[in-house]
């Protein structure tokens, strides 16, 4: 179910929810918050007094610092505010791999906004910046590997021969796709090549919308070669 869509909710004082649940969980939202033009997941963080991956994880965000204005957000219950000093939900440059190729697939990645090629290669499929530029060419339309990708490009994977993933559809109802792919095997950017248009499920805390999922991602024998 895409997330992108738009709501009335008021900014500087959200609607509170009936429930009194301290479970974080279905129904154990406070509120609601709309997103603004600049705003970012540590300033809304800061506004709510909430920790960013309590926060992000609450509302199953793919990537919190990917945000739209017009977007609601649940504002979770104190109780699951635990460990609010928490980054490790957030997207992070893997600058040590020395991966050439991913796991299974897929062969194309759409771009979504504030994607660079060090992003994608690093943050997102783990991959060395020098594999993707490789299998890019000039796909991406850049000069730079910082410089901001045009949203909605498709560019070309390197994927190693032989290797493969497993498929399922998932329920998403908690967590970033950061921790899906620690939990699952997988890389955050095979979860975003897999589901383009969706951004955080509007359903609330608890609830899923369905994602596909690569899972158990690897090398099918001893030796491998490059293909793009």
């Amino acid at each position: 179910m895409l997330s992108l869509l738009f709501f009335t909710a008021a900014l500087a004082a959200p609607a509170v929810n009936n429930s009194s649940s301290a479970v974080c969980g279905a129904g154990s939202s406070i509120g609601t918050y709309t997103i603004r033009a600049n705003d970012t997941i540590y300033s809304i963080a800061t506004t709510l007094n909430r920790g960013v991956c309590p926060l992000a994880r609450y509302n199953h965000l793919s990537d919190p610092e990917l945000l739209y204005p017009g977007e609601v957000l649940y504002i979770p219950p104190e109780a699951c505010n635990t460990n609010a000093a928490d980054t490790s939900c957030l997207l992070s440059l893997q600058n040590s791999t020395t991966n050439d190729c991913i796991f299974g697939g897929p062969h194309t990645y759409r771009t979504f906004e504030g994607d660079t090629l060090r992003k994608i290669a690093l943050g997102k499929f783990n991959i060395t910046l020098e594999a993707l530029e490789s299998s890019v060419g000039r796909m991406a339309g850049v000069s730079s590997p910082d410089e901001i990708i045009e949203p909605n490009t498709f560019i070309k994977l390197p994927q190693c021969n032989p290797s493969s993933c497993g498929i399922k559809p998932l329920e998403y109802v908690w967590g970033t796709y950061k921790d899906l792919a620690e939990e699952y095997g997988t890389t955050p950017g095979q979860i975003f090549a897999l589901n383009p248009t969706f951004n955080h499920s509007s359903t609330g805390p608890g609830v899923g919308g369905w994602i596909t999922l690569p899972v158990n991602c690897g090398l099918e024998g001893e030796t491998y070669t490059v293909v793009s």
